[in-house]
């Protein structure tokens, strides 16, 4: 897909994914998963970046209008421009509510 920023960078985008939902009860599931993206940024300065993400995370419903979660993410980005690569882990724990 192509996006245009604000900027009027023009970024290329591919990505695949691939996830997996498990219910291990009534009440909760775990989820696994893999994302792969290549961004072809076109504008002042030509730059191509890679990443490759996994996740899994942990889904628990307390009622029918709130869950809780908890979910780490592993990503290796990688760029063709300097400043732009890194690792990274997120942690996230958090709790859904629909109103």
């Amino acid at each position: 897909s192509s996006q245009v920023s604000v900027y009027g960078d023009v970024n290329n985008r591919n990505d695949f994914q691939l996830s997996l939902t498990e219910s291990i009860s009534d009440k909760a599931s775990l989820n696994a998963g893999f994302l792969y993206s290549d961004n072809d940024y076109q504008s002042l300065f030509d730059r191509n970046d890679e990443s490759i993400m996994v996740f899994a995370g942990y889904f628990f419903s307390l009622d029918d209008q709130t869950s809780l979660y908890a979910r780490a993410n592993y990503e290796d980005r990688s760029s063709t421009l300097d400043g732009f690569g890194f690792d990274r882990i997120l942690l996230t724990v958090g709790i859904n509510s629909l109103f």
